[in-house]
């Protein structure tokens, strides 16, 4: 049965294969590979070799690392130890509601409940009993869209529903550069009572005419602010900065961003670790034109060490937070009515030699 839409309009596209016209078990067949094929930036070592996961599974797996796991590796007091999470991105909801005749919202609501451990972990009332003033854990689920509608369906229907205990996860809203630019953008994300935080491209803020002040008028109405999407090649980089590492440096300790998606995890990871004051002063040193040699060595080494004895789970978290973001815009794929992944990654079946891409 040919399974090919020729009348589907996506982006510039015309034609495509839907999730939603597949089975779970013909998804299963297929394996992933690298999607970005023009840059020796991108290894294709893994090419083939991993199957999609359910968005159940990456719960599962979530859920098993954080009881099973890391009481092996981490001594710290139990609710501050460093716990992988997930970020959850709900993508095109419009597209897969209109193509593919499913809710995106229910699909989602309903992987989380299905499972009694799921839930119990996911939505505990109790996770931030007996925390002190100055304590913080991170939340175990943050929700992002584009669609204001979606996330506040999501979180009237998870306000009203015991199931959650009432325990509604961080909503995230998605910033395009065009809509940021627009000059009713501030206030019309004053009239977001819903979201905890917004997503904006990141050329929101670095093309920005006050750069610092696009991150002070977020953290104003107490939003966290997420940009998108950090990649090594030089052609994704703002022509300012060297590398992207320099950029991020840059956004994290000179404008205050709260976290980041990375499609390097080990990039993201020396950032987020970087010493702020350390930078700064090697930075004034720099531009004083003296030799700063061993304060940057002193600098890599306080990275390092931190890095080193952060617990596993933080690498994990990191990783689950890049995957997801790509992954639940498939959510609506088999007759079992399980999520699978992502909208833009080019698939293969196991016996066949011809590229096909799945949206």
């Amino acid at each position: 049965m040919n399974k090919f839409k020729s009348t589907i309009k996506w982006k510039n596209a015309t034609s495509a294969y839907l999730t939603t016209d597949f089975t779970l078990e013909e998804i299963k067949t297929l394996r992933v590979r690298q999607r970005v094929e023009d840059t020796p930036a991108r290894s294709r070592l893994f090419d083939y070799h991993h199957s999609i996961p359910t968005f159940q599974e990456i719960l599962e797996l979530v859920v098993d690392w954080n009881i099973e796991v890391v009481p092996f590796i981490d001594r710290s007091n139990t609710t501050l130890r460093p716990t992988a999470g997930v970020y959850v991105e709900l993508k095109y909801p419009q597209f897969l509601a209109k193509n593919g005749n499913r809710s995106i919202e229910f699909l989602f609501l309903n992987e989380l409940t299905k499972n009694s451990t799921i839930t119990d972990y996911f939505f505990d009332q109790t996770m931030c009993e007996n925390l002190r003033f100055d304590e913080y854990i991170r939340p175990p689920l943050v929700v992002q869209c584009f669609q204001s509608d979606v996330l506040e369906k999501l979180h009237k229907t998870m306000e009203a529903d015991n199931v959650f205990n009432s325990s509604i996860p961080p909503m995230i809203k998605l910033v395009s550069q065009k809509s940021c630019r627009t000059e009713e953008f501030w206030f019309d994300i004053t009239q977001e009572t819903k979201i905890e935080g917004i997503g904006p491209d990141k050329k929101c803020i670095l093309n920005s005419m006050n750069p610092l002040g696009f991150v002070q008028e977020a953290i104003k109405r107490g939003l966290a602010v997420h940009p998108w999407t950090e990649r090594l090649e030089i052609e994704f980089v703002d022509e300012n900065f060297a590398n992207a590492e320099e950029e991020m440096t840059h956004m994290f300790c000179d404008l205050g961003i709260h976290g980041m998606f990375f499609e390097n995890v080990g990039l993201g990871r020396k950032i987020v670790e970087k010493p702020c004051d350390l930078v700064k002063e090697i930075k004034l040193e720099k531009e004083g034109n003296t030799d700063v040699e061993e304060e940057e060595k002193i600098a890599e080494v306080l990275c390092e060490e931190r890095v080193g004895s952060k617990s596993v789970s933080e690498f994990l978290f990191t990783c689950l937070g890049l995957l997801l973001g790509l992954v639940v815009g498939a959510f609506g794929t088999a007759w079992k009515l399980k999520p699978t992944m992502k909208s833009d990654v080019t698939l293969q079946p196991f016996e066949q030699g011809s590229d096909t891409e799945i949206l």
